[in-house]
């Protein structure tokens, strides 16, 4: 049997409880951001894109050419195949206008289909891609 007090206090003591625990509610601190996804997150090999092109210059030197570009000038570089040995990694350079991409020894400099190839203290023979 219940008290004829608790009765009529019974709502105002539910309501205050729904009051107080609307207020607890808004002082807590929002939700951390959800953690990110580790694979989503980890760098991938596909980061590179690829663009592969054939030279040939005035001299009879055939450049075969893949330009790989990172995500960082550091990352980026072009490998140049010329029938004479193993593939030169020439690192990328800023370049005013075009491209540009040297080793101490190697040199491949170019706009549009227009390029030239140094290599040591040669003269630079003149390359233009082809189809």
């Amino acid at each position: 049997m219940s008290s004829p007090i608790w009765g009529r206090l019974a709502p105002s003591v539910i309501l205050a409880g729904m009051i107080a625990g609307c207020a607890a509610e808004r002082d807590l601190p929002p939700p951390p951001p959800p953690a990110p996804d580790p694979v989503a997150a980890s760098p991938s090999e596909d980061v590179n894109s690829v663009y592969t092109a054939t030279y040939v210059c005035d001299d009879g030197t055939r450049l075969d050419v893949r330009f790989i570009n990172g995500p960082t000038l550091e990352d980026s570089r072009a490998v140049v195949s010329t029938g004479e040995g193993a593939p030169l990694v020439l690192p990328q350079k800023i370049a005013a206008s075009g491209i540009w991409y040297a080793t101490p020894r190697h040199e491949l400099r170019g706009k549009g289909r227009d390029a030239t190839w140094t290599v040591g203290r040669r003269t630079a023979a003149h390359c233009q891609a082809t189809d």
